[in-house]
């Protein structure tokens, strides 16, 4: 898992936290990852304002992730963060594919 966590704090976690509570808490979090980038969207268009400033929202933005990949550190094992690695390469060399093809 490299330096990302404090593998106490992970231990800790674990160990005090049911798993049907550790998915809970990716699924808040996900949720309010999702509700930060759409904050995102709307300080960069100003089509709908809201009350947040492009840097706010960006921060807002970052500090979800950061639940988002706590929350994911506590449900997916070592061996599983490699498959989603895996997993997410490939995906993005398919989203890179389908956007140049969008170019033609």
């Amino acid at each position: 898992m490299g330096e990302m966590v404090n593998k106490e704090d992970l231990k800790y976690i674990k160990e005090n936290l049911s798993t049907n509570d550790a998915y809970c808490q990716l699924a808040e979090e996900a949720a309010e990852l999702a509700h930060a980038a759409l904050k995102v969207i709307r300080a960069i268009n100003n089509t709908n304002p809201t009350p947040k400033i492009f840097l706010e929202a960006i921060d807002t933005l970052n500090e979800e992730a950061a639940d988002v990949f706590n929350a994911l550190y506590v449900v997916i094992d070592d061996y599983e963060f490699i498959k989603v690695r895996d997993i997410a390469k490939r995906k993005m060399k398919r989203w890179k594919e389908r956007l140049k093809s969008k170019d033609v």
